[in-house]
């Protein structure tokens, strides 16, 4: 049944089983994506992005789900996990395309870049910047400086530690 094949999908993405998923795949993707590529590649993403807790829910139909007139069946699931830019979750949809193998016929996924970021594409990559956020600054009605940004050097002491090196540490 095409959501047991589907079933199995989420089990080895929710695990990062990056080269399982790419056996899943329907042969038109196997065509354009290479197994070793897909699998360094979503390896290094998942890996930039520290993804953790990856739940990915498809509550299965009841009824008996029919092929549409191109032998295919769509499915719609969520997706949340945590990344070191904060909590991910967005709902998408899976087809299953029903192909015929050396034996009997099987149902394999249609995979695209979206499945596993929202408006992925095939070439588009996922980067992380972080920056200092600049404090505002307050300047009197003259224009001198209150408070700004800059740089400031402290140096502190403790007058019982100096001792016999007083005058000199603090003459440095």
């Amino acid at each position: 049944l095409p959501q047991d094949e589907f079933k199995t999908f989420i089990s080895n993405w929710e695990k990062y089983k990056f080269t399982q998923l790419y056996e899943q795949f329907s042969s038109d993707v196997k065509g354009n994506v290479n197994k070793e590529e897909f699998a360094k590649r979503f390896e290094k993403v998942y890996g930039d992005i520290d993804v953790k807790d990856l739940a990915v829910s498809f509550e299965p139909p009841t009824e008996k789900v029919e092929p549409n007139d191109k032998g295919e069946v769509t499915f719609s699931y969520d997706v949340s996990m945590e990344t070191v830019a904060g909590p991910i979750e967005f709902t998408e949809k899976a087809t299953l395309v029903l192909e015929e193998t050396e034996d009997e016929k099987e149902w394999f996924v249609k995979w695209n870049p979206s499945m596993f970021f929202p408006d992925m594409e095939e070439g588009d990559g996922i980067g992380l910047t972080i920056s200092e956020p600049a404090r505002g600054e307050i300047l009197d009605r003259n224009g001198v400086a209150l408070a700004e940004n800059g740089v400031v050097y402290e140096i502190g002491m403790v007058p019982q530690d100096l001792r016999e090196q007083k005058d000199s540490v603090i003459k440095t």
